[in-house]
């Protein structure tokens, strides 16, 4: 006897990817609206080649309902993030560490 199970998942808009910059950081964003159509949630994942304020791997999935994304578009919805969370401390700490390290590594070495 077959089971039929029923998914929880329901038939998915088609997924569009977009290629943008965050201050120079190359962002690969992919967006899939209405991901769960019946609970009306959609899904953007970023990936970087290196850290965001959002992420320290340069990737993450986020799971939003789709009137957050009704007055806006993915890609300016995540700038937006992005920006806001570039204001944290923890995230000044870290590009105040990054500017230090790449000033050391250009300095000659005397002995």
């Amino acid at each position: 006897m077959k089971s039929h199970k029923k998914s929880t998942r329901k038939a998915v808009d088609k997924t569009i990817t977009f290629n943008t910059k965050w201050n120079g950081i190359p962002l690969l964003i992919t967006y899939t609206k209405n991901y769960y159509k019946i609970a009306g949630i959609s899904h953007i994942t970023v990936k970087a080649p290196e850290p965001l304020p959002i992420t320290e791997t340069g990737f993450r999935s986020m799971w939003f309902h789709e009137e957050e994304l009704s007055t806006t578009t993915p890609v300016a919805f995540l700038l937006e993030i992005l920006n806001f969370e570039s204001q944290t401390r923890q995230w000044k700490k870290y590009i105040a560490a990054q500017k230090l390290k790449a000033k050391q590594s250009n300095q000659l070495e005397l002995f």
